[in-house]
């Protein structure tokens, strides 16, 4: 199972995708050290994902609706936290 899900982790991440877009994005945009930003976040989040998927840790997660309860409530809650930092950038804005 661990192989598996390794084998299927790598070709995920091998293959071109929104992650790319947003990496070429943010550099085009705003420069060489905010793609190089970007792209560590991104590496960064898919690693904690794929050492969890792997350790079958999310299906512990999934399994126990207070952890989940928690886990949607501290996603919600930075979401709005981006959407508010968003709004109060908006005067700021090279373009």
């Amino acid at each position: 199972m661990f192989i598996w899900s390794a084998v299927a982790h790598l070709i995920a991440l091998t293959s071109p995708g929104p992650d790319t877009a947003i990496v070429i994005r943010q550099t085009s945009i705003y420069g060489r050290a905010d793609g190089i930003k970007a792209s560590l976040g991104i590496g960064i989040g898919i690693y904690i994902h794929c050492i969890l998927a792997i350790n079958g840790i999310s299906l512990i997660v999934l399994a126990n609706d207070t952890y989940k309860l928690l886990i949607s409530l501290i996603g919600s809650l930075y979401i709005i936290y981006l959407g508010i930092s968003m709004l109060k950038k908006k005067g700021r804005s090279k373009y």
